[in-house]
């Protein structure tokens, strides 16, 4: 099953990335962050890179490195305060189940694979107030439940990537100057929220994911805002600000469906506000729409695309 998970995975992280090479006339961001050094407060005490295996091994390490806390929810085992640079993962973290909180720590990785954060086959882990540096993901949550990511900022190739995910929640994170913001791949029943997600190639790309909730973020100045494709169902995409993208807004592909968008203020994005090929989705709530910075006032708002969707109840954004 392991194998399998493994295969898979590599499968659909070739098809995301293969996926660049066909919009090459789109914005690639430049790497000012690989020469950026956000100041360290100097109570950081500076650790070599930290691997965790399971409970037992997370348990042990936190005896002989102090860690305070017991694992449990109101008393998560705590590393704190933390300045890491590695030319691999700075911190990985397998198959646990006790409640952990990674906090205000600094993380860099230069490595084109290495990841700031990389959790797999585990719940409860938290992962807040860090800044991160990395040649690939900021933080990587795969095969996991019931994780967090809040309040951090992260440069990175991806920022926050969630695979075979369930239960997930990121909020409160500044993402940019990345490939993807955030790219959610085979993920289920998860939150991104209150987010600023800017100049970056894509905001949310997401592929083979359902019942996801993408509210109050602030989505704009990448080249795409969100994207889904590859049959993702029954999200919900609420309050979002989605401004000022160089290509589309907000883009959905033939297989998506489903998608239920009240309260975004799209604007002035370059190709198109937004467009819509998938079927059955729903651009209104019944009572009210979107904003939008091309409607003038009366009657509906046509979505393009081939789902010929509509905002019935569609308001004017005023950009200004």
């Amino acid at each position: 099953m392991v194998i399998a998970i493994v295969v898979v995975l590599a499968l659909v992280s070739a098809v995301v990335f293969s996926s660049l090479n066909q919009n090459e006339q789109l914005h690639i961001p430049t790497d000012p962050w690989r020469n950026t050094t956000p100041s360290i407060p100097e109570s950081y005490v500076q650790h070599t890179a930290i691997i965790i295996v399971n409970d037992t091994d997370l348990l042990m390490q936190a005896d002989e490195e102090g860690w305070s806390g017991n694992g449990t929810e109101s008393d998560p085992i705590l590393i704190y305060g933390y300045h890491i640079e590695s030319s691999e993962n700075c911190i990985t973290i397998r198959n646990v189940e006790i409640f952990i909180d990674i906090q205000e720590c600094y993380l860099k990785t230069d490595n084109p694979n290495g990841k700031g954060v990389a959790v797999s086959e585990s719940v409860n882990v938290r992962v807040s107030l860090c800044t991160i540096i990395s040649g690939s993901e900021g933080v990587m949550i795969n095969s996991s439940s019931s994780c967090i990511v809040n309040n951090c900022t992260i440069f990175a190739n991806a920022g926050i990537n969630f695979t075979f995910g369930m239960n997930l929640l990121a909020f409160g994170n500044i993402v940019s100057n990345s490939i993807w913001g955030f790219i959610i791949i085979i993920t289920n029943s998860s939150e991104i929220a209150d987010n600023v997600i800017t100049d970056n190639e894509w905001g949310i790309y997401s592929q083979n994911s359902d019942s996801n909730l993408i509210h109050w973020n602030d989505i704009s100045n990448n080249a795409k805002g969100i994207e889904l494709e590859e049959i993702c169902e029954d999200w919900v995409i609420f309050g979002n600000t989605i401004l000022n993208n160089s290509g589309i807004g907000i883009e959905f592909d033939q297989d998506v469906s489903n998608i239920s968008l009240s309260y975004n203020r799209l604007g002035l994005n370059g190709e198109s506000n937004a467009m819509d090929n998938g079927f059955a989705n729903h651009w209104d709530d019944g009572i009210t729409g979107n904003y939008w910075s091309d409607f003038y006032g009366s009657g509906v708002y046509s979505i393009p695309g081939t789902a010929e969707s509509v905002d019935h109840f569609p308001s004017q954004l005023v950009v200004g």
